[in-house]
This record gives C-alpha cells, structure tokens and sequence, in this order.
C-alpha cells in the first residue's frame, strides 16, 4: 500500500528493530504466518467487494466448513457468504462511523472551560475532530478503526486467526462470536440505516473488542493482543516487497476500509485518538451511573435532540450541512459543583492509565513505537 510504505531507511530500520523486539513477523521469520496474512487479506477485500473477483477461487482455504470437510460449495452458497461477508462489513463500518461521530459530538458539548482538564495527558492533546472541516480526517481515522475490527472479525469468522499467529483465549473468542452473532441480525436491515436497534447491539460487541486493548498487561504481545497484532501486520507491509504490498491492496473496487494514504504514524494517531474519544465516554457512563451525580445532568445534554434547534444547529454543523458551530459563550452550564474535578480526575486517569508513560497496555506500547517514530522527525 502507498502510504503504508516505508519512506526512507531510517525508517525501515526502525520497523524491522520493532517486529523484532516483539518477536513477530521478523523479515526472513515466520514466512507461513506471513503468507497466510496476505492469503487472508486478499480473500478478504476480493470477498467484500460488490463484485467480488474470480481471485476468491485462489482462496480455497476461505470456501467455509463445507470445503473443510470435503465437500464444495454451491455457487448460491457462495453469492449468499460473500453477500453475507460485505453487509458485514458494511455494518461494522456504519456503526463505528454513527456511534464514534456521537463521541466525537459529545466532546464538542462539553463545558468549554473546562476541557482543557481532560488534555493534560502524555502524548498528546485530545482534539475533537468533530468540525466540518475535520470530516475527512475524521473519516480516515474511523475508516482505519474499521479496518482493523472488520479483518479481525472476517478472520474469526473463516478460523484464520491461529494460523496468522493470533491466538485468543477462550473469553475472547467468545466476545467474538457473540460480535458475528449481532452482524447476525443487522444484516437483514441493512436498508434500514437509521434503525438504531440491531446497530446499539452489534457497537456494544464492538465497545467490548476495543475494551481488550485498554487493559493493563505487561504480557501481551502480538501473539496474544489484537491490536498489537494487527499493528505489527501493518508494519510488515511497510516493510515488505512492492509484490507482497499488492496483497494489501483492494481487488475489484474501491470500498478498501483501510486508508491507503496513512503510513503507520498516522494509523498509530487514528487509532489513538479513536481510543481517546471512546475512553472519555466510558468514563462519563461510569460517572452518570454514581448516585452522588451532581454534575452528569450538566454533561448528559451532550447526546443530540433533533427536535430542540441548538442541538439540531450544532448536529448540521458536525455533517458539513449548515449551521455553525457554537460559541463558547453561548455554553451556560457552570459545572461549578464539588464533584466536577473528581469527573475530570478520573477521566485523566482513566485516560493516564491506558496511554501513560509505562507502556503497560497494548495502547501504551503503541504510543512508545509512535514516539520512537516522531524522533525520526525531528
């Protein structure tokens, strides 16, 4: 892919000295694991497509169970799994894209004088990218977050997560099929975008995968860790041959969830910044839960009433439509109550904890190479 590529060798160096700290996917090493990611990847684009191409019949390892146990599909078998296999992923785009955008609109409502308590992280500021002119950034980030939920979905799906060298434990790959399960019943309403029900099911699953990540453990390596995982297979194709990038490329058309113009850095600051928007609700759902909420009632507005116009002005700024962003005067909320600062104390530690200097969470080990990254740069 173009922008995953390496730009100089530099840089190269420093990807090759990566993967083999974390002892995966070493240039030279675990050729079968590599070739069977590109196998993988490919299928998976080809099966994706509108138009999936004649490459699917190289693919015979993604022919389902049927093939497994000897027998072929039908090709009605197949039009229904790679039909199946596209609304899928379809599904996992919208519903990132709808409940991310809601997070992101969220930060634009909180009180504007006191946001700056929540940027007083390591790394870097959270910024929302919630204004028009930040949609295409936006979508690139949400489109890189549903190329990593949706490949390691398909995978699970086709029992290709071990051979790539992913082994989950039992409570995770339970997590999972219960995530195939809600893409179940939201692809029957696939024409029915805005019908919120199956979508708040099926985010919830999506919620649940993105919670691994966020969990302290010294222990986790891409062998282990989705998205530790998924990280080292991006900087193996930063890394690979012109001919190995191809299998990274989309077959058929052009709905690639993964952006093909952010090298790693700017995967790495997608999927960070995806973690942050995501980490703030968390913690404001925790808070809105205390009995002693003083202050949520302030904060809770922040979910959007089409039917009251601030908010309805405000939602046609966020879409580009019209409108205009509101002015910070116009915020009358004081948040002056005793327990305001304990809401911002634990939403920077809640934070703290998942990106802070000890690198202690598959987040925090990918800030470490971020910044290792950025050096290059200076």
């Amino acid at each position: 892919m173009v922008g995953l590529r390496a730009k100089h060798s530099d840089e190269r160096a420093l990807y090759e000295a990566w993967l083999r700290q974390i002892d995966f996917l070493v240039p030279g090493e675990d050729i079968t694991t590599w070739c069977m990611i590109q196998n993988s990847r490919s299928a998976f684009l080809a099966a994706s497509t509108y138009q999936p191409s004649d490459v699917l019949s190289q693919f015979k390892l993604f022919r389902g169970w049927r093939y497994i146990l000897g027998s072929e599909e039908t090709q009605e078998e197949i039009r229904t799994r790679l039909y199946l296999t596209r609304q899928g992923r379809q599904a996992i785009d919208f519903c990132i894209r709808d409940h991310m955008d809601r997070y992101e609109a969220k930060i634009e409502k909180w009180p504007f004088d006191n946001a700056d308590g929540t940027n007083t992280l390591h790394f870097s500021a959270l910024v929302s990218l919630a204004a028009s002119r930040d949609i295409k950034t936006r979508r690139q980030y949400h489109a890189s977050l549903t190329g990593f939920i949706s490949f390691l979905v398909y995978s699970h799906e086709n029992s290709m997560l071990r051979e790539m060298g992913l082994k989950l434990d039992y409570t995770r790959r339970s997590d999972l099929q219960l995530l195939d399960t809600s893409m179940g019943t939201t692809e029957s309403r696939m024409d029915k975008l805005f019908d919120t029900t199956d979508y708040d099911c099926l985010w919830d699953r999506i919620e649940w995968i993105m919670r691994w990540s966020i969990e302290s453990d010294e222990n986790a390596t891409p062998r282990n860790e989705p998205l530790l995982w998924w990280t080292a297979v991006l900087v193996r194709a930063a890394i690979a041959e012109r001919w190995e990038q191809e299998e990274f490329r989309n077959i058929g058309d052009d709905r690639n969830p993964l952006p093909e113009n952010l090298g790693i850095g700017e995967h790495i600051d997608a999927i960070i910044h995806c973690y942050k928007v995501f980490l703030l609700n968390e913690s404001f759902k925790y808070w809105s839960t205390c009995p002693k909420d003083a202050c949520a009632g302030e904060v809770r507005r922040a979910s959007y009433n089409k039917n009251n116009a601030k908010d309805n002005r405000i939602l046609n700024w966020l879409e580009g439509v019209k409108g205009r962003r509101l002015h910070a005067r116009s915020d009358i909320r004081s948040c002056s109550s005793d327990s305001w600062p304990e809401l911002l104390s634990k939403m920077i530690m809640d934070l703290d904890d998942c990106l802070g200097p000890h690198g202690e969470t598959p987040l925090g080990k990918l800030r470490v190479l971020r910044e290792e990254l950025a050096s290059l740069d200076r």
